[in-house]
């Protein structure tokens, strides 16, 4: 006999709100992943080049407390096909940097997505204890991301108005 779920998603069905937003995160993710694997190489500058890497780490760090929770949720990970929305080639140095807004964009989106889930309290709190904070935390990152790329282009407006929520 097997011990019942310590905790679950409210109405834990695989088309729930909080399924598809932590699905939608964890897709974000890989696709910023392979995302900055494609562009870091384009950027000729060193610093850039470091910042891609760093975004990297910092998404592969995301994903890391994502599974954590996902195993908590008892939601399974299934890789989708992260480099189905990203460029075939990264044309220049401009190229890359407006690619690494988007990718942190959409990663934004999708943590926004997952603490609403969260605030809305579609996630069992016991289960997902963390849940909001995670979301929250990952969201406020990745906006920072996103400008850090924006202000290189258009340091006259590098900032989104409402993080996640696209302009």
């Amino acid at each position: 006999m097997t011990a019942p779920p310590t905790g679950s998603l409210s109405g834990s069905t695989p088309g729930s709100t909080a399924a598809q937003a932590a699905r939608g995160v964890a897709d974000a993710i890989d696709s910023a992943i392979l995302g900055y694997g494609l562009l870091g190489p384009a950027l000729r500058d060193p610093a850039q080049s470091q910042a891609a890497r760093d975004g990297e780490q910092a998404q592969r760090a995301a994903r890391d407390r994502l599974l954590s929770l996902l195993a908590a949720l008892r939601l399974p990970y299934a890789l989708t096909d992260p480099g189905a929305a990203l460029p075939g080639r990264i044309a220049d140095d401009r190229s890359a940097r407006q690619l690494a807004a988007q990718l942190e964009d959409a990663a934004a989106a999708s943590w926004r997505a997952l603490l609403a889930a969260a605030m809305t309290g579609a996630i069992d709190p016991g289960a997902g204890a963390g849940a909001g904070s995670l979301a929250l935390e990952s969201l406020t990152a990745s906006a920072l991301r996103a400008y850090r790329w924006r202000v290189i282009d258009a340091p006259a407006d590098p900032t989104a108005p409402f993080p996640g929520l696209g302009t």
